[in-house]
């Protein structure tokens, strides 16, 4: 799941106040606001791993691990539709949740023609076999993305999805300047 972007008074991702602690695996939360307390949950949860939980604060979790991630944010595109039958937040390349999750599916929340496990070059977590974390899967890590003109080439590596404009997917590095813009993180 990606729950993202919500407010409530309490628990602005998720509101729990049932006595028992529902499992979390492979969940973000992550961006959500409360005008009480508790942004992202509010309540008891049990964690199974592979959560990127921005602020659990107002929350009780149990069964954290090296495997969650807590206090950053979830760094996601905005809410489009990148096929399937609803809207999803794809991760940004840069995204703590590429590659950090551990899932059995075999496709991603858009269904078929979407497959649930893309392992990147990105180390996986700890146990984890290179899912994403959360409802959607990157399906590629966009690395060449020319515009296909002679001239002054610049290559992003944020489009989505990627764009392969010419027939060798290189920047032509012919006459006129050629620039690379790099992810933070990434190293050529």
């Amino acid at each position: 799941n990606t729950i993202v972007g919500n407010s409530a008074q309490n628990g602005g991702g998720i509101h729990n106040s049932l006595v028992y602690e529902p499992d979390m695996q492979n969940n973000i939360l992550g961006g959500n606001a409360a005008s009480i307390a508790g942004p992202d949950l509010w309540g008891a949860f049990k964690s199974n791993g592979y959560n990127l939980i921005e602020d659990p604060t107002g929350a009780t979790i149990t069964g954290l691990d090296q495997t969650d991630i807590t206090g950053i944010a979830p760094v996601l595109y905005a809410l489009a539709d990148n096929g399937g039958p609803t809207q999803t937040m794809l991760p940004l390349p840069d995204s703590p949740v590429v590659d950090a999750g551990y899932c059995t599916e075999t496709t991603d929340q858009r269904g078929v023609g979407y497959a649930r496990v893309v392992d990147t070059w990105l180390l996986n977590s700890p146990g984890g076999n290179g899912c994403d974390i959360g409802a959607v899967e990157l399906q590629t890590l966009p690395l060449m993305c020319p515009d296909g003109t002679s001239g002054d080439d610049v290559l992003h590596c944020q489009a989505n999805p990627p764009i392969y404009s010419n027939s060798d997917n290189n920047i032509d590095l012919g006459a006129g300047n050629d620039a690379l813009t790099l992810l933070s993180g990434v190293t050529v």
